[in-house]
């Protein structure tokens, strides 16, 4: 971890800036605020995070090609733990929170165990980063995690996409799980085109919104947003198609609808 200072006048409402990285590539995904004024942040990393005899943290070679990495940072940044996560291959983790208890969770996929290819990935945490329990959820083919959020009941929910047995193209997946990972239900979207969710929220009917990515028929990625009752059952759908490719990354509900924040290189 290294402090960039800033002495440039215009950057005075910066309060920190802080590099974490070491032998290889670590990747950032997500951060979010923690109840003692700090943050989670999670990713991915191919260096391996131990702890020596003075003790300093080190990186050493990964356990797997990627292992999922989560950092516990106080209100300045400084971090408080660092950790990772994973087996023989690979492993991500692209979003974390905490969770009621004070501990933290954090979704992603993993492919050195479970089902298939690759599986969804739900990782418990204590308040020090250890592992409470994990959880896979998938098919015998690729099954990829992109985001989880916990809900109103005390359990998660997550979405990503699954190749459904003899095809090619993704659907959207939402699983729903209780509070010790168990899945109660699970809902795929799709049709011809490949879909990917990307991002969900619980709204305040307690249903969720899920929005990602489809291929239209120019083979551009358009925006898609699914928005579905407490038990998974879609309610409505929406495609925002524009000439050129569209990528989504977060939404949130507003008082009288919703907000979206996504990239596009078909206008500007």
């Amino acid at each position: 971890c290294s402090d960039q200072k800033n002495e440039n006048n215009e950057d005075k409402d910066v309060f920190f800036s802080k590099v974490f990285g070491e032998y290889d590539a670590e990747m950032g995904y997500s951060i979010q605020p923690t109840s003692d004024g700090g943050y989670i942040i999670s990713g991915a990393t191919s260096s391996y995070w131990a702890t020596d005899s003075l003790p300093r943290r080190v990186a050493l070679p990964a356990h797997g090609v990627t292992d999922a990495i989560i950092a516990k940072i106080d209100r300045y940044g400084d971090p408080e733990w660092i950790k990772t996560y994973g087996g023989e291959q690979y492993e991500s983790a692209f979003n974390a929170k905490q969770t009621n208890d004070g501990g933290y969770f954090f979704a992603g996929y993993n492919s050195s165990i479970g089902a298939g290819l690759y599986d969804f990935w739900l990782v418990k945490l204590n308040n020090q980063g250890t592992i409470a329990w994990q959880k896979t959820y998938g098919t015998a083919n690729a099954d990829i995690g992109f985001y989880g959020d916990i809900t109103s009941d005390g359990g998660f929910i997550l979405t990503g996409y699954t190749v459904p047995e003899n095809r090619t193209d993704k659907d959207i997946w939402l699983i729903k799980t209780d509070g010790e990972g168990n899945e109660l239900w699970s809902k795929t979207f799709g049709d011809s085109m490949s879909q990917t969710g990307t991002f969900l929220q619980v709204t305040d009917d307690s249903g969720f919104i899920v929005i990602g990515e489809t291929i239209g028929s120019s083979t551009q990625t358009d925006i898609i947003l699914i928005k579905t009752d407490n038990i998974g059952i879609e309610e409505w759908r929406q495609v925002i198609a524009e000439p050129g490719s569209d990528v989504p990354y977060a939404i949130k509900q507003t008082n009288n609808g919703y907000i979206m924040i996504a990239t596009t290189t078909s206008m500007g």
